[in-house]
């Protein structure tokens, strides 16, 4: 889990990566150009994908508010 959540990070597409408490060990939101870029994604389009056992995703249609929190 530990390569395939560095894997992960350092993908050009990721804007959020999580570990949770939940029924998937991993949170994700990344920024993909099209569905060719998506569909390479899905599809195995990193390194440690093998490790994958299941996946639920869904696509943003329209955002209707965006917010962030400053860093200390």
């Amino acid at each position: 889990m530990k390569r395939l959540a560095a894997s992960l990070a350092g993908h050009p597409a990721t804007r959020f990566l999580a570990l949770t408490a939940a029924a998937s060990l991993l949170t994700y939101a990344g920024l993909l150009r099209d569905e060719e870029h998506l569909a390479d994604f899905l599809t195995g389009g990193f390194e440690g994908s093998e490790e994958v056992a299941s996946l639920e995703w869904s696509l943003q249609v329209e955002v209707f508010k965006r917010y962030s929190t400053a860093r200390p």
